[in-house]
């Protein structure tokens, strides 16, 4: 909280707030395990699927030309969830999530490198199965109207803070206070 309420003209994304949150992912979900942090999708699909799969050595090639992106933290939910089409299947929960540095909104340019990262799992073989639902997160002190704008569009599907919904993906923009809220409510 001090990082990005009390000293957030000091914060940056890389040096403060990355490493305090690969340190405490928690505060996003206890169900997930940390795979990769600020480490390019070929990287981070190697080590998801040695995280679930628990195999290892093999090198796994993605072919898109922006597999050198670097997600700030993913999670993976190694026991499945109920699906969500189909409640009498499961699938896999994974979270993708993007940090900003508190004095820089979540604004329309925020928003586009969330959906790029969004754009390379889905037109991934190894990552687009429809047993698979991905979410992504991202996460800064304020919120452009723009964006709010989006919790409007989505509204219908009951999920707050949801700035857009295809199939099994989901992007959410939250504020740091949203997120501090959210886990203190979870563990009152």
């Amino acid at each position: 909280k001090s990082l990005v309420f009390d000293l957030k003209t000091f914060t940056n994304e890389r040096d403060h707030i990355q490493k305090a949150i690969e340190e405490n992912y928690w505060l996003f979900g206890e169900q997930f395990h940390l795979v990769s942090a600020n480490e390019g999708f070929e990287k981070m699909l190697a080590k998801y699927v040695e995280v679930l799969n628990k195999t290892s050595g093999k090198k796994s090639k993605i072919n898109s030309l922006e597999k050198n992106k670097r997600p700030d933290v993913f999670l993976a939910r190694k026991h499945s969830v109920p699906d969500v089409l189909d409640d009498q299947l499961e699938m896999e929960e994974n979270v993708i999530i993007e940090l900003k540095r508190p004095n820089v909104p979540i604004a329309k340019e925020q928003l586009r490198q969330i959906e790029d990262y969004l754009d390379i799992i889905i037109n991934e073989d190894q990552f687009n199965s429809q047993k698979r639902f991905w979410k992504f997160y991202i996460v800064s002190n304020q919120i452009d109207d723009i964006v709010k704008r989006e919790y409007d569009a989505f509204k219908d599907k009951g999920k707050r803070w949801l700035v857009k919904a295809i199939n099994n993906y989901e992007i959410y923009a939250l504020s740091w206070d949203d997120v501090f809220m959210n886990f203190q409510l979870r563990h009152k």
